[in-house]
């Protein structure tokens, strides 16, 4: 009895103590799960006006005004989508993503941008409380000990849920919503008790993960429970850093299908219809070979993507 009643204590002073933290890394959580769909719908929902004879430009004439742009030269990947007057999207490292009027090649201001930094400012309060500079290690000394104990909140709370005899009357009391309470005091008690032990499972896994994030030691844990060693940071190199492209040999001559005929073949692959096609920048007339990457999907899940290599010797892809 003196232990649980020690609990109790400590487990209502925690909840006290972290509880305005969890709250603000729950509602901040909720917000950042839905960053990318949200930017995409406001980016997505740009148009180009163009009249029924206006014609498109080939997309190398595009690609050629892209990499002339040296405010774009941090470019990588050039997104087309397949809706009607959609403008094309350029991203890359080092720069905000612009849009591409593929009427005329014009740069086009691109509103998701707008959106993203006020995503990024919610990521910072996330992570830092919104502190910068030297105060971040603080911040996130705190914002770690909150979550360590909504831990032990999780942990403690189905302890203290536990009834002291195990009988199913007793424990379908704090399992089920009743349909009468003797007073708000009891009806708080049950709700408490009710959402805590529903809710456990998945919280139990948010607030672990959420530990994972916060400490390194929690971190090497899980990789050392599966026999792995940590990663290091940034990753192994990409295929494209590490098998750079292939190209044409000085004195070669040899007649190469265009890029626009690359984007043909990969629009007409593949047994679902594409919604989005991204294509590798820069793109040179030497290259033999170009990847293109076809989405069947929003472009977030990679089930519904594939990589295409296309060969413009052969012109096939593979």
């Amino acid at each position: 009895m003196k232990f649980r009643r020690i609990l109790f204590w400590s487990h209502l002073a925690t909840g006290l103590f972290v509880g305005l933290f969890v709250l603000t890394m729950s509602i901040t959580g909720i917000l950042l799960t839905y960053e990318r769909p949200i930017v995409n719908m406001v980016t997505n929902s740009v148009k180009v006006s163009a009249s029924a004879e206006t014609n498109a430009l080939p997309i190398e004439a595009v690609v050629d005004s892209i990499e002339a742009n040296d405010a774009l030269s941090g470019a990588n990947k050039l997104r087309i989508r397949n809706t009607e007057n959609a403008p094309f999207l350029v991203s890359g490292r080092g720069m905000d993503s612009v849009l591409i009027n593929p009427f005329d090649a014009s740069v086009m201001e691109n509103p998701g941008n707008s959106v993203a930094d006020g995503f990024h400012d919610i990521e910072m309060f996330h992570r830092w409380l919104g502190v910068s500079g030297e105060g971040r290690s603080v911040a996130r000394g705190i914002i770690g000990a909150a979550n360590l104990g909504f831990l032990f909140l999780v942990c403690s709370g189905l302890y203290l849920w536990l009834p002291k005899l195990w009988k199913w009357a007793l424990i379908r009391l704090n399992l089920f919503f009743r349909t009468s309470y003797p007073g708000s005091k009891a009806r708080d008690f049950n709700w408490h008790h009710v959402f805590g032990i529903w809710a456990l499972i998945p919280l139990f896994f948010i607030v672990v993960s959420g530990a994972v994030f916060s400490y390194p030691w929690a971190n090497k844990l899980v990789y050392a429970s599966f026999g792995d060693a940590v990663p290091q940071r940034g990753g192994p190199p990409s295929a494209s850093a590490s098998s750079p492209a292939e190209l044409i040999e000085d004195g070669d001559d040899i007649e190469l299908a265009s890029l626009d005929a690359v984007l043909q073949a990969a629009r007409s692959s593949g047994e679902k219809p594409w919604t989005l096609i991204d294509v590798e920048l820069p793109v040179t007339d030497e290259q033999l070979t170009y990847r293109i990457t076809r989405h069947t999907g929003n472009g977030l899940l990679p089930e519904q993507r594939e990589t295409l290599t296309f060969d413009r010797r052969t012109g096939e892809i593979s």
